[in-house]
């Protein structure tokens, strides 16, 4: 159902994450992903223990569910913070025009 991925395929994606997010914003980005991934899994099986069981299994998936939306939310809004941040040190177009008119 799904492709292998061999090593050069993950080397691959690895090197376009660094590309794309530098290697300093890797921890905090993965560190939101991991959490969110935690936060579904534990929703969703749910407390194992001799508790009442306050809501049904569909209420507790729906919860689980839109914490790992929020925390995926959370991962875009750093991404974003992290293009931006990079984009500042790059000139714009109208400010790069000048700089190659005096070269020529």
């Amino acid at each position: 159902m799904f492709p292998k991925f061999g090593p050069l395929e993950l080397t691959l994606i690895l090197i376009i994450v660094v590309m794309l997010f530098g290697v300093g914003k890797l921890p905090e980005l993965f560190g939101a992903v991991g959490r969110g991934v935690r936060e579904f899994r534990k929703n969703s099986q749910g407390e194992e223990g001799g508790a009442a069981e306050e809501t049904s299994a569909p209420a507790k998936l729906i919860a689980a569910q839109e914490k790992a939306q929020e925390t995926v939310q959370e991962a875009v809004q750093l991404a974003q913070e992290v293009t931006e941040t990079s984009a500042e040190g790059t000139p714009t177009r109208a400010e790069a025009a000048p700089v190659a008119e005096r070269r020529a």
